[in-house]
């Protein structure tokens, strides 16, 4: 399921491939292929135009008239697709396509086509039940689209895995994995990244939160721009094939994650979590400057909902311990980024003291880091649990943000987890010398002070006189 951008931005509606869920039922008994081996080929919808390929057929209805230069490189993107997923993959054969070719239709082309429903693409089954996809023709128009091609492609890929299904906290890494495997197919192309803003814009939320798309909001493109997390696994941790087991390998009822984390059973996967929230700060991948171009167009669309940074703090820091706002307070898996620009001293008391329990009851944890960055130089510090420290030697051109994970003991979103956070110039006390004369008045009474400072008084007017 994928939203089409291109110069009208968001100008479609997102593609319905969970609406069609429910209409997705395969047959049980499929046809044989014919004697030449050659796959068999089945329209229920009869459209009159029809191009194949060795695993496709591209069908259209009456009302438009394409030709071979449209027609003939947007099946050879489905063809690089399959070999991808498939051949080198090795991923599922979807239903029926070991048999028969996998119809793919120009929808709203008239001839009684599917409709698009006002998206760029979609996977669903045709009434009789077998797999479909259905495209704009916008997708014809710039091959700069064709990364819906691998994506919807890889719903059925999923579907055939017959593992995660599209709902509740499975929903996220359908779509996720689906923007992942965009890159996979086309290494070289930038639009994969088109939706990291969805993520990138609401730190604060679940790593696999999902947001069915309605409204057009950020939040109902999170899960598109979540792909930055298998993104970040393939890059820094595993093998792109792990993904790939991470499907075929689950067991039933398994959540994603939970695949993730008994993949890890050696390591505290939190520290995995954590380590993705400190290089999501400034996006450090390979990567780097697709993602930040992209952020920044998007800014330019969604400047009130742009919750990237938390809150950012002026350059003195602030005077005592602070709170941010309870909506942007963050959730298991979840992450909030406090952030100083043109720090106006050299030396900072830095500190993270949070509650015990969510909102909801859970316990939880806290994990803390600080990304300092200088025009030459991106470092990270593990503050632990965040207890208070001193951060030294801090220029005035560095940009200091403050990284707070909570560490949340339930896997349900939506429970937020509470805070207080501390950043202020530090002042080193200043002791007494060690020579200087130490005098009490407490220790004397009020008559004894009396008495005293008379005759302090009679010596001096004494002395005077002589």
């Amino acid at each position: 399921m994928i939203w089409l951008l291109s110069s009208s931005v968001l100008a479609q509606e997102p593609c319905h491939t969970l609406n069609h869920f429910d209409h997705t039922a395969f047959r049980q008994v499929f046809p044989p292929p014919p004697p030449s081996g050659e796959k068999s080929s089945i329209d229920i919808y009869e459209l009159p135009n029809v191009v194949v390929s060795e695993n496709f057929a591209l069908r259209w209805g009456a009302d438009q008239d394409l030709n071979a230069e449209q027609t003939e490189p947007l099946l050879l993107a489905f063809e690089n697709a399959w070999e991808h997923e498939i051949n080198l993959m090795n991923f599922p054969v979807p239903k029926g396509a070991d048999s028969r070719l996998f119809n793919v239709y120009i929808g709203n082309s008239g001839s009684n086509s599917p409709s698009t429903y006002g998206a760029a693409g979609y996977y669903s089954s045709d009434d009789a039940g077998w797999p479909m996809i259905v495209l704009d023709l916008d997708v014809l128009q710039s091959h700069d689209s064709y990364g819906v091609v691998p994506h919807e492609f890889f719903h059925a890929v999923q579907h055939a895995c017959d593992t995660y299904s599209y709902d509740g906290m499975s929903a996220w890494y359908w779509e996720s994995t689906a923007i992942w495997i965009e890159n996979e197919v086309y290494p070289d192309e930038a639009e994969y990244s088109w939706f990291l803003f969805g993520f990138a814009f609401l730190p604060h939320k679940s790593l696999h939160f999902f947001n069915y798309p309605q409204l057009g909001e950020v939040s109902e493109y999170y899960q598109y721009g979540a792909f930055i997390f298998p993104k970040y696994l393939s890059t820094f941790l595993v093998e792109p094939m792990v993904v790939r087991d991470s499907w075929v390998d689950a067991v039933p009822g398994e959540l994603p994650l939970e695949w993730w984390q008994r993949y890890f059973s050696d390591t505290n996967f939190h520290d995995i979590v954590y380590d993705f929230s400190m290089r999501n700060v400034y996006w450090d991948y390979p990567h780097q400057e697709w993602y930040q171009t992209y952020l920044d167009y998007y800014d330019s669309y969604f400047p009130n909902e742009n919750m990237s940074i938390t809150k950012t703090v002026n350059s003195y820091g602030e005077v005592g311990w602070e709170t941010v706002p309870f909506s942007l307070l963050p959730e298991h898996y979840g992450v909030n980024y406090i952030r100083l620009q043109n720090p106006q001293a050299s030396e900072f008391e830095i500190g993270v003291v949070g509650d015990t329990v969510g909102d909801f009851g859970s316990s939880v944890s806290w994990r803390v880091g600080l990304v300092r960055k200088t025009e030459e130089n991106l470092s990270y510090v593990d503050l632990g649990a965040g207890d208070t420290t001193i951060i030294r030697d801090v220029q005035s051109e560095e940009e200091l943000t403050l990284v707070i994970v909570p560490e949340g003991q339930s896997i349900e979103w939506g429970e937020q987890f509470s805070y207080e956070y501390l950043i202020r110039v530090y002042e080193e006390p200043v002791p007494e010398p060690e020579d200087a004369p130490k005098m009490s008045c407490s220790k004397l009474s009020s008559n004894e002070g009396i008495w005293a400072f008379w005759a302090v008084t009679i010596v001096l007017f004494r002395q005077k006189l002589s």
